[in-house]
């Protein structure tokens, strides 16, 4: 016999009445709890059966940024059983490094449309793009049959998607890769095609790993398994298959929204001079390091920050490490691990909002963690610029000569290039393939470094932030013109300092006078701000005991 609402409330309230009042801690916790479960029982029948279930059901069939906090802490699954009709149910489980596994959560739907908006929109899903990632699908397929499954990708980063088992999988078998930029910036998002076509009729799998290629020994930190044994693979690869409009990228100006002109006072490039026919900085002890962006789309920090640290080697023979996570943080222009542009402003003039200086900010203050943080200053800056030049236009390609005479006059120049699968796959030798189809009207997608040349053999020397297992120790020859590299080469202007201390907020750095003229106006990039308003998904689930509330629900509600 089960109590209704009103019954176990009053019988409730009646052994309270009894208790003394200075009962125990522990009997209060008794109680409550007894109180809450009872309370339970009585929604679980009669009309409030219904809205319970719906009121509840929001924790948890809808992940928020809280519920998916756990992809960085560990080994993270989600396993999901697609049925005929559509509707879906989810499993995340977390295998934490530092501790217990954390409790599993709980997704569910009612159709493919649902299970698309979990796994490429939600906080949870394949977009954030967090590294390294499995993507497994088995469902129906058709001997010949042919489909094309589309992920969100980032070239800027090294990974993209592979079909694992290659030629040792009898069932299906990878016909295309094919990648396209769909945000103009370096560093920004890219889809990755892959065509797949089916061996034999049967029940099959298709394993995807998103990787770079070069860290062989690297294991997936996120796995999603979508298990849908009555489905057609073909549809559920087309359902869950990012939607890229075939004109996107036509009319899409390549560097709308970045800035147009450099610092004021436009520095000449020395007359021409006789140059060696091979020149490398980093030959000459001139560059630091090579370091490693990881998942973040922040190659144009990297790229902003390396000319600046080989200009303190050449100038005062000053090895640092600055910090690229201050720009991703703490810039005002929307930048961060979804692309950006050349920040050299932030070195020379521009100050953000918690600062009260502009200029360079040591690693060793804000340390980079390849996200997007929040900025958190003040900081101490203790290296500024004097300015910044194009050495054409920030929509073009200089010739050769002339990012020649600027390496060899000024240091490093920072660049852009159009990175794609082959460009990740570079493990040496001089790179010649032009993929410059790869980014379309965008014309590039990745910042580098160019730090010299060689006549000899028609390259540059490119350095790039990938870490030193890629390419030739963290470098690339790359034939001149491939791929647009060389696209809104710019250079930096950095006098000798006699201290590398940092200077008072209000004085300029020593030798560094602050621009005489106004700065350049920096139009913000074609993309909106982040919003407050709510997205298709809730905030902050409630915690403590009101959590179990979803599994007491599925124990007593079949």
């Amino acid at each position: 016999m089960c109590l209704n609402h009103q019954s176990f409330t009053k019988q409730f309230f009646e052994v309270s009445s009894r208790v003394p009042m200075k009962i125990s801690r522990l009997h209060q916790l008794f109680f409550s709890t007894l109180f809450l479960i009872g309370s339970i029982l009585s929604l679980s029948f009669g009309v409030f059966r219904a809205p319970a279930r719906a009121a509840f059901g929001q924790w948890v069939f809808t992940p928020s940024p809280q519920s998916c906090y756990f992809l960085s802490q560990g080994q993270t699954e989600f396993s999901f059983d697609l049925q005929a009709d559509g509707a879906w149910q989810g499993i995340q489980r977390t295998k934490q490094t530092s501790s217990l596994s954390a409790p599993e959560k709980i997704f569910s739907g009612t159709s493919m449309a649902d299970l698309r908006a979990f796994l490429l929109e939600s906080p949870c899903g394949l977009s954030t793009l967090a590294g390294e990632m499995t993507l497994e699908l088995k469902g129906r397929v058709q001997a010949g049959q042919t489909f094309q499954l589309v992920l969100p990708s980032n070239p800027s980063t090294g990974y993209l998607w592979e079909v694992e088992g290659g030629v040792a999988n009898t069932t299906i078998t990878r016909e295309q890769i094919q990648m396209r930029q769909m945000i103009p910036r370096i560093g920004g998002m890219a889809a990755q095609s892959i065509s797949l076509r089916a061996l034999r009729s049967t029940i099959a799998t298709i394993s995807l790993r998103y990787h770079r290629p070069w860290e062989t020994e690297s294991s997936a930190g996120i796995v999603y398994r979508v298990q849908a044994e009555q489905v057609w693979l073909s549809d559920l690869a087309q359902s869950l298959s990012l939607h890229v409009p075939s004109t996107a990228m036509d009319s899409a100006n390549p560097v709308d929204g970045f800035p147009k002109v450099s610092t004021p006072i436009p520095e000449q490039i020395a007359a021409a001079q006789e140059l060696p026919t091979a020149f490398n900085w980093c030959s000459l002890g001139k560059c630091t390091p090579v370091r490693n962006q990881g998942n973040c789309g922040s190659c144009w920090a990297f790229s902003t920050v390396g000319v600046l640290e080989s200009k303190l080697l050449i100038a005062d023979n000053n090895s640092q490490d600055l910090s690229e996570q201050y720009l991703v943080s703490c810039n005002t222009n929307n930048w961060g691990c979804d692309g950006g542009w050349f920040a050299h402003d932030y070195h020379i003039w521009k100050i953000p909002p918690s600062e009260s200086q502009a200029g360079a900010v040591l690693e060793s203050s804000f340390r980079y963690q390849a996200a997007d943080l929040p900025c958190n200053g003040p900081y101490s800056h203790p290296y500024r610029a004097l300015s910044w030049h194009y050495i054409s236009t920030y929509d073009s390609i200089p010739s050769p000569a002339a990012i020649k005479q600027a390496i060899y006059t000024y240091g490093p120049v920072a660049a852009a290039v159009c990175a794609g699968s082959a460009f990740e796959y570079y493990r040496g030798g001089v790179f010649a393939t032009d993929e410059k189809t790869v980014c379309g009207s965008s014309l590039v997608n990745h910042g580098i470094v160019l730090v010299g040349w060689d006549d000899s053999q028609g390259v540059w020397i490119l350095r790039n932030s990938w870490g030193p297992y890629w390419g030739e120790g963290g470098y690339m020859r790359i034939k001149y013109g491939v791929s647009n590299v060389g696209l809104g080469a710019n250079y930096l202007v950095y006098n000798s300092s006699p201290s590398p201390t940092a200077p008072a907020a209000t004085t300029p750095p020593p030798n560094t006078p602050a621009p005489t003229t106004p700065p350049p106006t920096t139009v913000v990039p074609p993309y909106p701000p982040p919003t407050t308003e709510p997205g298709p998904y809730p905030g902050p689930q409630p915690s403590g005991l009101i959590n179990y509330l979803p599994l007491i629900l599925n124990w007593f509600l079949p």
